[in-house]
């Protein structure tokens, strides 16, 4: 084995207080992250380095928690165990605080409490985001200089990630000036949300060709077609396009996708066993 380790070389935290003789840590995630474990460990690690050896200052307590702000259910893990060690950290969906926390977010004077308020909610509508990115608008213009946060990055980051239109997008993009190529992470994040929307019009667009071709879809439908990768949405998509029958675009799905629905009816699709 190698000597030397590898290491996350993470040199920079989401948020960092010390309070009452203890160390708060917090992560923001955007997306679900297996190695958030061995990353958090790695903070940890450095936290100690940084805090207790290299300033000889008495160990006190870092306690340490990932909030999840993505939009897919959360699914990560928060601990690591093994027959002699032990580690976890708090992990929470932000949207389960959306009663305790919205209202008094959205009232806070800090402006990146308001956009944390609309990430609480899948729910928003449209206009309560128009509204937010004035009030961001409105503040940058009287306390631009003063601020030292990317609001207006943060709030396109936010909007993605809650599926917010693309129309409202563009208009912030607009409103604000941004120029999302040069930030590669917002690019990341943005170029997601419009990879998302290519991929809800193309299962829609498949639903309807299924329909018109009398393969009619069961309860099923949506987690079959969620756990088709785009390209494999668009060959269907194109051998519709192409005017191709029923048994021929059978053929793109799964094996066992479809089934003679006890003789009544047409095919119907239903949960492979390839899932």
């Amino acid at each position: 084995m190698p000597l030397a380790f590898a290491s996350f070389d993470q040199t920079e935290v989401d948020a960092l207080v010390e309070k009452n003789d203890r160390i708060f840590h917090v992560e923001f995630q955007i997306w679900n992250d297996e190695t958030i474990r061995y990353r958090m460990l790695d903070y940890r690690n450095s936290l100690y380095k940084s805090y207790f050896m290299k300033k000889s200052r008495k160990p006190r307590s870092i306690i340490q928690k990932v909030l999840y702000v993505g939009f897919d259910p959360m699914k990560m893990g928060r601990a690591i165990e093994d027959e002699n060690f032990a580690y976890s950290f708090s992990l929470a969906d932000i949207r389960e605080f959306e009663e305790d926390w919205r209202h008094r977010l959205k009232n806070s004077r800090l402006p990146l409490n308001w956009i944390l308020a609309e990430l609480c909610s899948n729910d928003s509508e449209e206009a309560v985001w128009h509204s937010l990115a004035e009030r961001i608008a409105k503040h940058l213009s009287q306390n631009g200089c003063q601020c030292s946060l990317p609001l207006a990055s943060i709030l396109l980051v936010a909007a993605t990630l809650r599926r917010v239109s693309k129309e409202t997008r563009v208009g912030f993009i607009k409103m604000f000036r941004l120029n999302v190529g040069n930030d590669p992470i917002l690019k990341q994040i943005y170029d997601g949300g419009v990879a998302f929307e290519k991929r809800d019009i193309l299962t829609r667009a498949v639903v309807i060709g299924l329909e018109a071709r009398n393969l009619d879809i069961n309860a099923h439908r949506e987690k079959i077609l969620s756990e088709m990768d785009l390209d494999e949405l668009e060959q269907v998509m194109m051998s519709m396009v192409a005017g191709h029958g029923a048994d021929e675009i059978m053929t793109l799905f799964p094996e066992g996708t479809f089934a003679t629905s006890n003789g009544i009816g047409g095919p119907e699709l239903y949960l492979s066993k390839k899932y």
